[in-house]
């Protein structure tokens, strides 16, 4: 999904009962935003077919993402794939403000960022996803796995549609990259970076007094 240079790309869309809203999601739940990001995305993984062998947050990565809101076709049945906190908000890509709610969107709520949309409530007739940027090399390298994994999911379900199967097996020789939230970034930092040093002081100072008075 991408901004208002894809009119014709968002009409479609619209047809499919999903808005786009004019700004990108970004979190002020450090639960659900990488370190030093509130635009890299960790987003809540619905378990269904389409996640299958991904983890829950944080897995997936969703870099710069369109906020989506589906299910604005009574004819379309809906499955969110990934979507963002209940606190999450919107804001401007140019000038890094809050989009406010005269945008058509409340700035404040949960935001699809990706969604399985059905005509005949059995196959799938469209997967769209809220950012172009999640399998570039560099968020690959963050999440290793993940993000191929969910499109490997995709290409195997419209392939089953027409009778076939698609099957990405890989072989990864490289280290895995850990991943923390931007919570658990903080608490470990206070804990190796405060907590611990004050521990080792304490207690070499037990030891010292210890052997001076023997």
């Amino acid at each position: 999904v991408s901004g208002d240079g894809v009119p014709n790309f968002l009409a479609m869309l619209k047809e499919y009962g999903i808005s786009t809203a004019k700004g990108m999601v970004t979190e002020s739940d450090s639960n659900y935003a990488a370190p030093n990001s509130s635009l890299l995305l960790y987003p809540d993984v619905k378990s269904m077919s389409l996640t299958t062998g991904i983890s829950d947050r944080p897995s997936i990565i969703v870099p710069q993402a369109q906020g989506m809101i589906s299910g604005g076709n009574d004819s379309m049945m809906y499955s969110d794939i990934i979507t963002s906190s209940a606190t999450s908000n919107l804001i401007d890509p140019v000038s890094g403000s809050e989009v406010s709610m005269a945008s058509g969107m409340p700035s404040a709520q949960s935001y699809v960022l990706g969604t399985e949309v059905a005509t005949d409530g059995e196959n799938n007739n469209m997967v769209v996803l809220a950012s172009t940027y999640m399998m570039i090399n560099d968020v690959e390298s963050v999440a290793p796995g993940q993000n191929t994994r969910l499109f490997a999911n995709i290409l195997d379900a419209f392939s089953k549609n027409e009778g076939g199967t698609i099957s990405i097996a890989s072989k990864n020789y490289s280290y895995s990259t850990l991943q923390f939230t931007s919570k658990a970034a903080l608490i470990y930092g206070l804990f190796w970076g405060i907590a611990l040093p004050l521990i080792l002081i304490v207690v070499g100072i037990v030891i010292w007094v210890l052997r001076r008075r023997k």
